[in-house]
């Protein structure tokens, strides 16, 4: 979408699903004729299968760590080389794809893909010695012709706000038997020791109804207000529209509640652990992946709320990942949603006191 609205060129073109699917299906049969040919190993139907239709290798039914020890064991064993998977593929008939294979071998043989900013196209090294920047100001640089501007414009499964709210919405009558939400009118700062403020977002159970990971809002907030009160103290739930921030949030919810200690907590399920006497950024815990982050993570982050209000210095809840990035899918949905909370908000809007009604009921 930068590349479609603001002609920022980054080489990406978008593909038809069904031409996306015929790659795919054509690099798995290119992997599995050398796995066979090299006598590696005999990939499985259901693992071709998997990997054609995966958004992420979670998704796979690949080979284990065990059996891909065995396969790194062979080729260092019997000295296989890249040359050897070329002539696999030769073999096997995929011609192109030796010969691509090839050249880039070559490529890397030269030192060539070594220049500076440089990128393979048609088999040839672009780069800024060969290709060099020639921008002298404005209207001197590079511009996307008709025909490239029609290939990024065709961009599948296109999302918008409008496309969010609506399947947000499907959400909100089962949310509705689940929660109720009641404004009490403007917050007050707390005096009781025992007060920890959960700041939500704007659109906090109006607009959104589920975290990035498919959280019920309602479920989010019963374990983490559970949590609190586990602990003798008593969660108080606080709209705020000012901002839609997570640390601002955070912060905000800390200087109302009487404790010093707030939670501040957007609709997509990031959230913090935050102190009144903090910068806005500093804050004591902070849950950042949302996609990845469950239930139990937020039941202990209310715990931990609720031992900083006591005094106590609890171990941070880590959200474990793996190192991965999180995937694309979620950036655009994400980038609208928060679009959607700041439009719900208002500078210098006062905060409002919530109260939550949990009613247990189930879907």
């Amino acid at each position: 979408m930068l590349q479609r609205d603001f002609e920022a060129d980054g080489g990406l073109t978008p593909l038809p699903e069904e031409r996306a699917l015929d790659l795919r299906m054509q690099a798995i049969a290119a992997v599995s004729a050398v796995f066979e040919e090299l006598e590696l190993a005999q990939p499985t139907t259901e693992m071709k299968q998997s990997v054609a239709v995966a958004s992420g290798s979670d998704e796979t039914r690949s080979f284990s760590p065990r059996d891909v020890s065995f396969i790194s064991e062979a080729i260092k064993d019997r000295g296989i080389s890249v040359i050897d998977v070329i002539k696999a593929l030769a073999r096997r008939g995929f011609r192109e794809e030796a010969e691509n294979l090839l050249n880039v071998v070559k490529l890397r043989v030269s030192g060539d893909y070594l220049q500076t900013s440089a990128m393979i196209r048609d088999g040839k090294v672009i780069s800024a010695v060969n290709d060099p920047n020639t921008y002298l100001g404005p209207g001197t640089g590079y511009r996307v012709t008709e025909e490239r501007r029609q290939q990024l414009n065709a961009i599948r499964d296109v999302l918008d706000q409008k496309e969010v709210l609506r399947s947000e919405a499907m959400h909100e009558k089962e949310e509705a038997r689940r929660i109720r939400y009641r404004s009490l009118g403007a917050a007050l700062p707390g005096t009781a020791p025992g007060d920890i403020v959960i700041g939500i977002s704007p659109a906090f159970g109006l607009k959104l109804f589920q975290t990035t990971a498919g959280h019920r809002l309602s479920d989010v907030l019963h374990e983490i207000m559970s949590a609190i009160r586990a602990r003798g103290l008593t969660p108080r739930v606080v709209r705020f529209l000012h901002t839609a921030d997570t640390s601002f949030l955070g912060l905000s919810a800390a200087r109302l509640a009487g404790s010093g200690i707030g939670i501040g907590l957007q609709a997509k399920g990031t959230a913090v652990i935050h102190s009144k006497d903090r910068l806005p950024h500093n804050n004591l815990e902070l849950f950042s992946n949302a996609p990845i982050t469950q239930l139990a993570h937020y039941r202990g982050l209310g715990a931990n709320a609720a031992a900083y209000a006591l005094g106590e210095m609890p171990e941070p809840v880590v959200v474990p990942q793996r190192g991965e990035a999180m995937g694309s899918r979620y950036h655009a949905r994400v980038a609208l949603i928060y679009a959607i909370e700041t439009g719900l908000t208002a500078e210098g809007a006062a905060p409002e006191e919530i109260e939550v009604t949990l009613t247990g009921a189930k879907p």
